[in-house]
């Protein structure tokens, strides 16, 4: 009777085990990040090491809007894998109206902040204790749609 039980109870825990379980990424490589883009239907525009030796991907949404993708605490073996991203998109304004257009923006889910005659808008994500390819696709689908909204806002206010 006990084995019975105890046979019940196991065929329990795996019926109730999530069928959608996904792995989760402690860290990630540029081949991950196209792989979500992809999924996004955004297309890669550019991907190489800037002046500091900071590794990124840019991408481009089917709307237009432009972003990038900083690998930060990368690893320095090939295949790069990073356990930190910085996700950036800028905006050139008339430099007149430059602080005005950084009050404009306020969005609690990214930072802006000034460089130049640029508005740059940044969300940093962290994978230490990882996080899913799922919640990688929403955390760029929520900056893309703030940044589309900022870019609306910067529009129809005529910042640039």
């Amino acid at each position: 009777m006990k084995l019975l039980v105890a046979g019940g109870l196991f065929a329990a825990a795996v019926i109730a085990a999530p069928a959608s379980a996904q792995t989760v990424m402690t860290d990630f490589s540029f081949d991950d990040l196209r792989l979500v883009f992809a999924d996004l239907k955004d297309t890669v525009t550019d991907e190489d090491t800037n002046s500091d030796g900071i590794h990124f991907i840019e991408a481009k949404t089917e709307g237009g809007l432009s972003y990038v993708i900083y690998g930060r605490q990368c690893a320095t073996e090939k295949p790069l894998r990073c356990t930190g991203a910085q996700i950036m998109s800028s905006f050139t304004i008339k430099s007149a109206r430059l602080a005005e257009a950084i009050q404009a923006i306020d969005y609690a889910a990214v930072s802006d902040f000034a460089e130049d005659d640029e508005l740059k808008l940044s969300r940093y994500l962290i994978f230490d204790g990882g996080i899913t390819r799922e919640n990688l696709k929403t955390n760029l689908t929520v900056f893309r749609s703030i940044a589309d909204k900022a870019w609306d806002l910067l529009t129809d206010g005529d910042y640039f």
